[in-house]
């Protein structure tokens, strides 16, 4: 291995007979590979024509045991993380992190791995869990009434309160459609559902024993029974319609 300084304070490593490899430049910035540091502190670069995986990577890599006799990895040990610190004035904090952790039991060829996503809240200097994306694929927002924005303008948000889920779009309508010839858009409750307009007034509630209620005005006008329907008034126009006292079981026909 050569080693050459320069008069700017610069160290290069090299073999012989190849370009330079690992480099540390006058300004402490560090270049693996070759190639510029692009005002960055580090920068690793690739330089082959070997094939498609043979790119500039970062490995972080973990076993127990010792260096001489490694042993397998347990679930809940970190693999790596990689984090961010910041200067309050006094000393340097951990601001935020990723982290990648085994998430099961590990054996030959099986390696199951989750990835943590980590940020500090304002007023707090230690960074908490985020966003997790599970060995299956599955992503996890951990923290209730924690919200998924999308739109330019956080125009739609998820959330899930711990109790009650919400979507909420801020801006324009909200469809909820299919575009498959033949494919059913399907609401499946435990239990009722309702379906309210503007100002929460009720319009059609659905209940679990498969009752069915309209409403004009937040006023019950329809429903449906075991035996039939039942309704309030039956209009032909303003001045012709057809009344119903369920309670007094009586019915008037009224014609102008």
């Amino acid at each position: 291995v050569n080693c050459t300084s320069t008069s700017a304070g610069a160290h290069q490593f090299a073999t012989s007979g190849t370009p330079t490899f690992f480099a540390v430049t006058g300004q402490a910035e560090v270049t693996i590979g070759g190639g510029a540091t692009k005002d960055n502190a580090l920068a690793i670069e690739s330089n082959t024509t070997a094939g498609a995986d043979y790119d500039s990577n970062i490995v972080l890599a973990r076993s127990r045991g010792t260096h001489a006799s490694k042993g397998i990895v347990q679930s809940g040990d970190f693999l790596g993380r990689v984090g961010f610190y910041g200067y309050d004035g006094a000393e340097y904090e951990r601001a935020a992190e990723i982290s990648a952790i085994i998430d099961g039991t590990p054996g030959t060829n099986d390696m199951p791995t989750r990835l943590e996503f980590k940020t500090t809240p304002d007023g707090a200097n230690v960074p908490t869990t985020k966003l997790k994306i599970a060995k299956t694929g599955n992503i996890h927002l951990p923290i209730d009434n924690q919200k998924l924005y999308l739109g330019a303008d956080l125009d739609l948000e998820i959330l899930h309160s711990g109790t009650t889920g919400v979507i909420d779009n801020n801006t324009g309508d909200l469809y909820i459609k299919t575009t498959g010839s033949g494919d059913d858009i399907i609401i499946n409750s435990a239990d009722d559902i309702n379906l309210m307009v503007q100002n929460g007034e009720q319009a059609i509630t659905a209940y679990g024993n498969g009752a069915v209620e309209l409403y004009h005005d937040n006023t019950k006008r329809f429903e449906t029974t075991a035996n039939g329907v039942k309704a309030a008034r039956y209009e032909f126009d303003t001045d012709n319609y057809i009344t119903c006292n369920t309670t007094a079981n009586t019915m008037e026909i009224v014609t102008n």
